[in-house]
């Protein structure tokens, strides 16, 4: 087994070298299957866009993850694909080897275990044809490339999220699915209530939908003040219902409302459960970050 000079908890877009402003890319077609394309360039990003993975250590050697699945080889062509593309599965089945190709610190990525393809021949993750990823002999260096902060927050993905300076988790009280209930704080108890969906919408803001009630967070009556109610409340497409998520240095996230500029904090710092959430001008406190874990 290589050793990869990365974390291996740290979340890395995949870059082919001959392509170093695109990533890889999950893509959902139309018989719900996830496949493996390349994203399309952005220049105005520092870095590419893409979907992040996860390097996770198999049997000496290495599964790839994202969003939850793993990289798979197809071993048939149908409609849903062509023989040797890659998808993404449940099962961890695909193991893949990284060997350093340059100083540069690129990689070749080889597969050498697999359900679907004989592995006594050599196969590296490779360019296809078109945007299409899949197995060839032929090898490509590979760069992983840490992935920003926004995409530490998966589109869809269900998190519960602890403040940081009381450790409690926010929720709807009673798992109530009224317009304009406020959630609160709480100690953390893995209710359904307690756990918040991210939807990244076209201008790059999230909504932060409830995964028991449904509804999402709602900054009441477009309020520009400091201390202004967060409640729940049903989608309307307005600014006081989009956030910013940003990844702070300590790990912790910036929840920023898009229509006031303010930030998602716990009001008066209150360690106690039962305390409610308000917007307030971002001064860097704990009461104002928040810790979060896949639900």
């Amino acid at each position: 087994m290589a050793q990869l000079s990365i974390e291996l908890n740290q979340k890395y877009l995949l870059v082919p070298a001959n392509y170093p402003t695109r990533a890889l890319t999950k893509e959902k077609i139309s018989n719900g299957f996830d496949h493996i394309r390349l994203s399309m360039q952005d220049g105005s990003r520092d870095i590419p866009k893409g979907t992040p993975v996860q390097i996770v250590p198999e049997k000496g050697n290495y599964l790839i993850e994202m969003s939850g699945k793993y990289f798979e080889v197809t071993d048939r062509t149908n409609s849903t694909g062509y023989k040797n593309d890659i998808y993404l599965s449940d099962d961890k089945k695909d193991i893949w080897e990284f060997t350093p190709a340059s100083e540069g610190g690129s990689y070749f990525i080889r597969l050498v275990e697999s359900s679907h393809v004989n592995t006594s021949q050599i196969h590296y993750l490779s360019w296809k044809t078109g945007d299409k990823w899949a197995i060839t002999n032929h090898p490509l260096e590979w760069f992983l490339v840490p992935a920003d902060s926004s995409d530490d927050i998966e589109d869809g993905g269900v998190y519960t999220l602890l403040n940081k300076e009381s450790k409690k988790a926010f929720g709807i009280p009673n798992a109530s699915k009224d317009d304009g209930v406020a959630p609160l704080q709480w100690d953390s108890t893995g209710a359904d209530d307690q756990k918040w969906k991210f939807e990244k919408q076209a201008d790059g803001y999230y909504f932060i939908r409830n995964f028991s009630t449904g509804k999402i967070l709602d900054v009441w009556a477009h309020s520009q003040s400091d201390g202004g109610d967060v409640k729940q409340y049903r989608v309307t497409n307005t600014d006081n219902q989009k956030w910013k998520v940003e990844k702070q240095a300590d790990g912790s996230l910036k929840i920023t409302a898009k229509h006031s500029g303010k930030v998602l904090g716990v009001k008066g710092n209150s360690l106690n459960n039962g305390a409610t959430l308000h917007q307030y001008t971002d001064t860097g406190s704990n009461s104002q970050r928040w810790t979060f874990t896949k639900a």
